[in-house]
């Protein structure tokens, strides 16, 4: 589980344009807090007590279980994650504006959602509103108070005007996580000069109350937690980890630190022997990295765990001396999901393991040609999971190959695996899992054999 998304708490839009019952007056205490759609606009106004009717949203996420699996559960680390709001274009009859910005900043006071939902005259009436966060306050700067400067804004150019927006909210998060601010949502709005210059129609976004409830905007952390188990593929002369998982009863647990472990050749008197301290990555699981150079001596060694005077495994490896090739190789691969489930409840956690072989892979009776038959597991590299819906064929999750390798595919002895929330899913849709195989030049293979889940 790489990615773990957060939907909207709750959302609304706020504007000053003419009310519809008399255009002499601003439709500054119109509410819209149960609209499909999140609006952001700034035009010249044809008939208003305003030179330029503008508009602006709101949207706040709960961040109270994003931080439960940080700080309690340990599913997702403190630091090295990015965080993304992605919000839909919704389309619409009106003028789309073209070329410009949108910024986001952290609001800094507390709002109310509303219950209005009259998009074409504003004739409901609450707060929030342009002029007012709730019924008994009032906005210190009409259009609402936001943090400028502190912790960061975030902003995005659209050149056709119909794109989603995706854009890094890290400080904003984090300042919200920590407790440094305070969690009041954010604002989305065109900056000062486009609000002022009043050339920006209509951009529209899918708000929480969408119809198109795969379309609703989210909060998504990313991080890397690729796990690269070389017990298998252990090579000398090349930097390789080695991993414990103190599983008790079934649960992971901590060993009391430092946990050191012994690398030997044999397990009586050995000819080569090292220790080294092993880095915690998460609750039970350990990992040490070497590099050993030893050669000539036995081909099968020993990993020693202790947590002081205690040895809490003895695992087994068998280093490879890696060489040079006559060819350059091309391999083609069979891909299989050997636990996907047909259906996965929504609070579902689930690890999915991948096994990949070798197309064609020759034995004593002649080839191979399935996935599932038993024969060498192949650990890859770099391999990475996209997650499509099946019913629209809209991406849901991109191939994450960039400098945040956040889909990449852990490995340890039983092959390539990851590990997938589903409650970043919508229930009722079914979903399509591809594979993108990164070897060398020559092969960058997707895999698409109709591995398809459902959640409810």
């Amino acid at each position: 589980m790489a990615f773990y998304r957060v939907y909207p708490s709750k959302d609304s839009w706020i504007t000053n344009r003419a009310a519809a019952d008399d255009t002499s007056l601003a439709a500054t205490g119109s509410n819209h807090g149960e609209s499909p759609s999140l609006n952001v606009f700034a035009f010249a106004a044809d008939v208003s007590p305003n030179a330029i009717d503008v508009a602006r949203s709101l949207i706040k996420f709960d961040l109270t279980e994003l931080s439960g699996k940080i700080y309690s559960e340990g599913l997702i680390p403190s630091a090295s994650v990015v965080y993304y709001l992605k919000m839909f274009d919704m389309k619409h009859s009106d003028t789309v504006p073209t070329s410009y910005d949108l910024l986001i900043f952290p609001t800094s006071r507390s709002w109310d959602e509303g219950t209005g939902i009259d998009d074409d005259n504003d004739r409901d009436s609450g707060a929030v509103n342009w002029m007012q966060p709730t019924s008994t306050t009032n906005w210190v700067v009409t259009g609402s108070d936001f943090l400028a400067t502190e912790y960061g804004s975030a902003s995005m150019h659209f050149d056709k005007g119909s794109e989603d927006l995706e854009v890094r909210i890290d400080d904003m998060v984090i300042g919200w996580l920590t407790g440094a601010i305070a969690n009041n949502g954010m604002l989305i709005k065109f900056s000062d000069t486009e609000e002022n210059t009043g050339d920006y129609y209509r951009k529209a976004f899918h708000a929480r109350e969408s119809k198109y409830i795969d379309r609703i905007p989210y909060l998504e952390a990313r991080w890397d937690d690729t796990v690269k188990d070389n017990r298998e593929n252990f090579a000398l002369n090349q930097s390789s980890s080695l991993y414990l998982y103190n599983v008790i009863r079934g649960e992971l647990i901590d060993l009391t630190a430092p946990v050191i472990v012994r690398l030997q050749d044999s397990l009586g008197t050995p000819g080569y022997s090292i220790e080294l301290t092993a880095s915690r990555i998460e609750t039970g699981i350990y990992r040490t990295t070497a590099y050993l150079t030893a050669s000539g001596l036995s081909s099968s060694w020993h990993d020693i765990w202790f947590s002081g005077s205690r040895a809490y495994m003895t695992g087994t490896f068998t280093p490879l001396v890696l060489t040079g090739s006559e060819i350059d190789p091309y391999d083609e691969f069979d891909v299989d999901v050997t636990n996907l489930k047909r259906v996965y409840g929504s609070n579902e956690e689930a690890r999915l393991n991948v096994s990949v072989r070798k197309r064609d892979w020759i034995t004593h009776v002649g080839p191979i040609f399935s996935a599932s038959a038993a024969f060498p597991v192949e650990n890859i590299e770099k391999m990475y999971y996209s997650i499509i819906n099946e019913d629209s064929g809209e991406v849901v999750v991109p191939f994450g190959t960039g400098s945040l390798a956040y889909t990449q595919l852990s490995y340890n002895g039983d092959g390539n695996y990851f590990n997938l929330s589903m409650n970043s899913f919508v229930p009722g849709f079914k979903y399509r899992i591809k594979f993108l195989i990164d070897i060398n030049r020559y092969t960058k293979a997707i895999i698409d054999d109709n591995f398809t889940f459902k959640v409810v």
